[in-house]
Parts: structure tokens; C-alpha cells; sequence
């Protein structure tokens, strides 16, 4: 076998398998997500086009060869779920729905045509360079290549570029990576087509082109759905990047290890599969020393903030109880009383952030209690009675009479409920109005918090409870917030055995969370 052919063997499985494994390492990730779903897809579709042109090119039949080949109209599908995903990043999926389907509906009639009329996509496979077989460009290839290699990765680099210049920092970052992943994979990723219109361009150096369009892209779509701490998702992307290298190496010695026996028949065959064993025990150990590494680094991470933390707000709360000993205006004692809320507020943040820094784990103790749920709802509502006022939102509280005990946590249930109050707050206008109310349905209690604000999409409404998750339309109204609120609340609410959901006309239409908790759960 050619030298050269066997590099573009290799090198083509080597990106088969990486396409493969950040498929279902990008799906894994987020599966409700569409950015990570159309990513995954993404990748998968690069997956098929690496392994159909390795099989293609190396057949000798020109009629076998084009029939492997004609799996390449993966390449249709890759732009459209790569399009589909950069909307979804940048926040225009839903508004741009039409255009997708239409993409959508563009690609898949393109592949009909071509599957039911080969000729118009790939001639007969003839011998080109040192390929046995090649691709050799049908009647209507140059329509595949038109729509989805310039007219489409065209449009979308346009809208990621208007996106960058009203995008916040978070954002810019993230379009930084797409647009190097889209410029150097697109470029590189060219060569090959050359030879397919018999330009005599070595495909080799075209061959790894996912490395550079696929690794920035996951990159800029994973680690940035976390908080924009740079360091930390740095650091794991160097870990993933030298796990895939060492990877890579062991597949590359196995490929290796069949040519170095042809040419030389003296070279000992053991010492080849001896060196990848080696190296795989090495992946073995780093990859569990940076695990270990990591939980070491979360643990440490969580200590310090919450020492850190609890230092200054025990201060505070001595200060304000030392202040509220001396004759103070009624005004300026209500103020006092404010802060001591919200430092208090602050504290029981703190504890739960400990308590949730792993929310994989159930083992730590929730302190239940029998809790009158007016008695225990009305203290939560009457501070915000003031806030809500001053903005202008009238608050409107119904319960249900004789309600009966709950038994729950009652410090993480005030959490919850504080949460969804202060979106409430905060995602509705002035003159608007939220609705609390309070009943019972055979062995649950309901609460529910209705807001005429700005709504949650369709779309959004599957991620609301996400980790780290802001719609694009919360991010306008308020932009300090990170979105764990949500999310702790799901994850208390859930252990309690009960169930928290949100509902939403679409966008301006206001929002409903409800919560079901169970009466008898002790």
C-alpha cells in the first residue's frame, strides 16, 4: 500500500472516531439542549462522511466505489445541523424557524434527488493520485456544493457576525471559537473537493479538518453553557484535548503496527502492542489523577467560598442587631430590618450552595417538619409586599381555608419559593400583577405563582430548570444573574417528592410556576 494512501487511511479513521466521540460526548452533555442535540448530529454526520470516503476510496470497483462514496451526501446534512445549532446558540432558532425548516426541506429534497438519480451526484469512481478509486463530480454535484459549501455557511456567518456586535462578552466569546472553528474547518476542510473537479491537490493536507472546525466548536458550545470562568474551562479543555491525543497515538501505533511487519519481517511483534498497552495504562492513571484532581479542586473550590461567604455575613448580621439596640427614626430602623432580612437571606444562599454543590447525591439530611402552609407562606410574602409596591406590580394572594400540615424542609422550601417571587419581581413591568395562590388536590399541595411579565418561549421552557440556563429575553431585563436559581429549586422540590413546572403562552405572555408538594412525605 502507498505510503501516502495509508497516512489518508488512518488519518480518516482517526477523525471518524473523534467525530464519534464528540457526538455522544456533546449529546451526553445537555440531551434536552438543541444546540448540543444539532451539534451531536453535527458530528455524527462528519462521522459518516469520514467512514464512507475511506471505504470509497479504496475500493477498486469504480460502481462499488461511488456507492460508499454516496454517503457523502452527509455533507448536506452536517451544514444543515450546523446552521441549526449557531442559531440556537445565538438565540434566534425560534425566530428564524422558518428559515431552518426551509433548510431543513432544502437538503433532504437534495438528497432524494441525488439517491434516487446517482449519476447526478457521482459519476463512476475513477483512479486519481494514489487512490485506487476517487470521487468524480455527477451532472448536478455543483448544486450540493453552491447551497450548502458557500450560499448557506455564508448566511449564517453573517447572522453570527450581527449576533457578536449585540452580543454581551459571555456571547462574543463563544462566536470568537465559531467563527475560528467555521473559517479554518470550512478552508481546510475544501482541499479534498479539489481533486474531486480533478485539481491535482494532495488531499492529505485537507485530511484532519475536524480537529480544527470540531474541537472549537464543542469547545465554544459546552464549556460556555457553564459560568464564564475562563481558567476552569480552559484547563478542562487542555485535559480533553491531551486525553484525545494520547487516544489517537494508541490507535495510530495499532494502524502501525501491520505495515512495520510487511516492510520489515525481522521487527518483533510484540514490542508495538506492548507500547500501546503502556500508553493506555498511562491515559488510565492521568485520566483518574485529574478526576481526582477535579473533586479535590470542587471541594476546595465550595470550602472557601462559603467560609469566605459566611465571614462578612456574620458581621453584618452582628451589626444590624447591634444598630437595632439604639432609638433610631421608624425609617431608618426599617431599613435596618431590611438588610438583617437580606442578610439572612444570604445565609441560607450560602448553606444551600453547600448543600447542592453536588446535586448528584441524596444522602444528605433534609430537616422536615409539620409546617402550616399559611403560616408558613404568608412571613415569606409580606416582605416583598414593599418591593412589589414600589414598583408598581400589584400582588394578589389566594388560600384555600384549613389547609392541612406539610412536612417539609422548611429553610429550602422559603428558598424556593423566595426564588420564584424575585422572578417574578423582576420579570414583570409596572403596572402588572402576580397572583400567589395556595390549595390543596387529594394528597398534594399546589402553589402557584402566575406573573403577567415577559414569558417564557416554547423553546425555552425545556431548559428553564437547566443549570446555568438564562433565556435571551431575562438576560435583556436582568443582567447579573447566572441561573442556578431554578435549578436548586427543581432539585429541592423534587427530593421533597414533589414536582415543580413552569407554563407560558410563548414570549410577553406572562408565566405560571407551580409547585406539587406531598402532603403525607415525611
Amino acid at each position: 500500500m502507498n505510503l501516502s494512501l495509508l497516512i489518508h487511511n488512518i488519518g480518516s479513521v482517526l477523525s471518524a472516531i473523534v467525530s464519534l466521540g464528540l457526538a455522544l460526548f456533546t449529546y451526553f452533555g445537555h440531551p434536552r439542549k438543541v444546540a448540543n442535540t444539532t451539534l451531536a448530529l453535527t458530528m455524527l454526520s462528519v462521522s459518516v462522511f469520514y467512514i464512507s470516503h475511506v471505504i470509497g476510496v479504496n475500493l477498486t470497483d469504480p460502481l462499488s466505489s461511488r456507492a460508499a462514496l454516496m454517503f457523502n451526501v452527509s455533507i448536506i446534512f452536517i451544514v444543515m445541523f450546523n446552521v441549526h445549532c449557531v442559531l440556537s446558540v445565538i438565540g434566534k432558532a425560534r425566530e428564524k424557524r422558518y428559515l431552518i425548516a426551509f433548510f431543513y426541506a432544502s437538503g433532504i429534497f437534495l438528497t432524494l434527488f441525488y439517491l434516487l438519480q446517482p449519476d447526478a451526484f457521482l459519476a463512476p469512481s475513477t483512479p486519481k493520485l494514489y487512490f485506487p478509486n476517487y470521487y468524480e463530480a455527477g451532472a448536478y454535484h455543483w448544486a450540493m456544493r453552491v447551497i450548502f459549501n458557500f450560499i448557506i455557511p455564508v448566511y449564517f456567518l453573517l447572522a453570527m457576525f450581527r449576533a457578536y456586535q449585540q452580543g454581551d462578552p459571555v456571547m462574543r466569546n463563544r462566536l470568537k471559537y465559531f467563527f475560528l472553528a467555521l473559517t479554518l474547518g470550512y478552508s481546510i476542510g475544501f482541499i479534498p473537493v479539489l481533486l474531486v473537479f480533478n485539481i491535482p491537490v494532495d488531499p492529505n493536507w485537507g485530511l484532519f479538518f475536524v480537529f480544527f472546525y470540531a474541537v472549537p466548536f464543542v469547545y465554544g458550545v459546552l464549556f460556555y453553557q457553564l459560568l464564564d470562568i475562563r481558567i476552569l474551562a480552559k484547563r478542562a479543555f487542555l485535559y480533553a484535548l491531551t486525553v484525545v491525543a494520547m487516544s489517537l497515538s494508541i490507535i495510530f501505533i495499532s494502524f502501525s503496527n501491520n505495515f512495520i511487519a510487511a516492510r520489515y519481517p525481522a521487527f518483533p511483534l510484540w514490542l508495538i502492542p506492548s507500547l500501546a498497552s503502556l500508553i493506555a495504562v498511562g491515559i488510565g492513571v492521568f485520566v483518574w489523577r485529574k478526576i481526582r484532581e477535579t473533586d479535590l479542586l470542587k471541594y476546595e473550590f465550595v470550602t472557601i467560598i462559603t467560609h469566605k461567604f459566611r465571614t462578612p455575613l456574620t458581621h453584618i448580621k452582628w451589626t444590624t442587631e447591634e444598630l437595632m439596640k439604639i432609638k433610631l427614626p421608624t425609617e431608618q430602623r426599617k431599613q435596618i430590618e431590611d438588610i438583617k432580612i437580606s442578610n439572612n437571606r444570604l445565609v441560607e444562599l450560602t448553606n444551600l450552595l453547600t448543600t447542592l454543590s453536588d446535586s448528584g447525591k441524596e444522602n444528605y439530611m433534609y430537616r422536615r417538619e409539620a409546617v402550616k402552609l399559611e403560616t408558613f407562606i404568608r412571613p415569606i410574602i409580606m416582605p416583598y409586599l414593599k418591593w412589589f409596591s414600589e414598583k408598581g406590580v400589584r400582588i394578589v394572594f389566594q388560600m384555600t381555608n384549613n389547609l392541612p400540615e406539610v412536612f417539609l424542609d422548611s429553610v429550602k422550601i422559603r428558598f424556593v419559593l423566595r426564588t420564584i417571587l424575585e422572578n417574578a419581581l423582576a420579570y414583570t413591568a409596572t403596572g402588572g400583577v402576580v397572583t400567589v395562590s395556595v390549595n390543596t388536590n387529594g394528597n398534594e399541595a399546589i402553589i402557584r405563582v402566575k406573573d403577567t411579565g415577559i414569558g417564557i418561549s416554547h423553546e425555552d421552557q425545556t431548559r428553564i430548570f437547566s443549570k446555568f440556563f438564562r433565556s435571551t429575553a431575562a438576560k435583556r431585563v436582568d443582567t447579573e444573574g447566572v441561573g442556578v436559581g431554578l435549578f436548586m429549586a427543581k432539585i429541592i422540590v423534587e427530593r421533597h417528592g414533589g414536582k415543580i413546572q413552569v407554563f407560558s403562552e410563548g414570549e410577553g405572555k406572562g408565566s405560571k410556576f407551580t409547585i406539587t408538594l406531598p402532603l403525607d412525605q415525611r
